[in-house]
């Protein structure tokens, strides 16, 4: 376990978040980014500059709100909003992401870790506009 992913796993016990979860989701785009070229991080990095700085900065924007509908527009493989669902699953999430073979992985992750979200393409975002959303 690399450092950052010592800080994740101790801040997941801390709030009684799904480590497990997360540590999957980490090895998916590692595995995918082979592949697809997804993301320019891995290892500690990855679990540093995007895992824990997405854990962090959404705890602070959720700040423990419940019923949230958050929705994250360009996500790419699914920062910030993504990891702390994962962790967190207490709000309701929306994923708009306009690059096809970023939805494919989005779809992955969210059939690989049974996540109840909505991943969204671009012909599909004039369905959001009735909804009210946390941006």
């Amino acid at each position: 376990m690399n450092k950052n992913q010592k800080v994740v796993y101790e801040l997941c016990l801390k709030n009684n978040w799904n480590y497990e979860k997360l540590e999957k989701y980490v090895e998916l785009i590692e595995e995918k980014n082979k592949v697809m070229n997804l993301t320019g991080f891995s290892g500690d990095k990855l679990w540093g500059d995007r895992i824990l700085e997405s854990l962090n900065f959404m705890k602070t924007i959720i700040n423990d709100q419940n019923h949230i509908k958050f929705l994250d527009i360009g996500s790419g493989v699914g920062f910030p909003s993504l990891p702390y669902f994962i962790a967190n699953p207490n709000f309701e999430l929306d994923i708009f992401e306009p690059l096809q073979k970023r939805v494919n992985f989005l779809n992955l992750v969210k059939e690989t870790l049974n996540l109840k979200i909505l991943i969204s393409i671009k012909k599909e975002w004039k369905k959001k506009k009735t909804k009210i959303f946390m941006i």
